[in-house]
């Protein structure tokens, strides 16, 4: 059965290889990233970022997430598989995948 997540682990593609591609993120409420589900966010700019995470994908009613993204982790690769980032005040946000 293949999966919903584009991304997903396999021998080629997993969590230990490097990202080969990355995507500056716009905020949105309605629409999802649009390579599918990030590998990995980079935040440059403390704040607080919402987000739909990749297992909320097709869902009706997806229970978005509230993340704080203190001063100090800023510049660290957070890695979530995010399909939406709704809203926020961090900044300078790019998907990796």
């Amino acid at each position: 059965m293949p999966s919903i997540y584009p991304n997903t682990l396999s021998a080629t593609n997993d969590m230990y290889t490097s990202y080969s591609d990355a995507y500056t993120v716009t905020p949105s409420a309605t629409i999802d990233l649009p390579n599918g589900p990030s590998r990995a966010l980079l935040v440059a700019g403390a704040g607080t970022l919402v987000v739909n995470m990749a297992s909320q994908l097709g869902v009706a009613s997806p229970v978005p997430i509230t993340l704080t993204i203190p001063a100090g982790a800023i510049g660290f690769i957070l890695p979530l598989r995010v399909s939406r980032v709704l809203s926020g005040t961090a900044t300078l946000i790019t998907a990796l995948y």
